[in-house]
C-alpha cells in the first residue's frame, strides 16, 4: 500500500487581493515565489501559485483538476459576500474555533450611492 499524495493547493501570490486578514504566506512549490494561504489548509498541502497552475493546465502537464475548498473557507467567503458573521462548520468533531473578531466586522465594499 503506498502512502496517498499530499494535496497540491492552488494559491494567490502574495500581493494579490484577498478579503481575509489572517492569510499565511508559504512558498510555490514550483517557480519559489511566495503565496498566500488560508491558516486552515491542510498541513501537508503542496503549495503552488496560480499562475503555475495555470501554466501546468495549458501545457497538458495536467490533464483534470479537481477544485476542492474546506469548509471553513467556504463559511468565511459567504460570510464575506453576505455581510454575516460566519458560521463555524461542523465535523465529526463538533464545532471549530471561533474566527477572530476580525472577520466577523469585515463588509464587502459598497457601490457608489446615487449611481445611475
Amino acid at each position: 500500500m503506498t502512502d496517498p499524495q499530499p494535496p497540491t493547493v492552488a494559491c494567490l501570490r502574495r500581493g494579490m487581493w484577498s478579503p481575509f486578514d489572517d492569510n499565511r504566506i508559504g512558498v510555490c512549490a514550483r517557480c519559489g515565489h511566495e503565496v498566500i494561504y488560508r491558516p486552515h489548509t491542510p498541513p501537508n498541502a503542496v503549495l503552488v501559485c496560480h499562475l503555475c497552475t495555470a501554466v501546468a493546465l495549458w501545457s497538458g502537464e495536467l490533464d483534470e483538476v479537481t477544485f476542492g475548498i474546506t469548509k471553513r473557507t467556504r463559511a468565511e467567503f459567504i460570510a464575506f459576500l453576505t455581510d454575516a458573521p460566519p458560521e463555524p462548520p461542523q465535523g465529526p468533531q463538533g464545532p471549530r474555533t471561533q474566527p477572530g473578531p476580525a472577520a466577523a466586522t469585515r463588509s464587502r465594499p459598497k457601490g457608489r450611492k446615487g449611481a445611475r
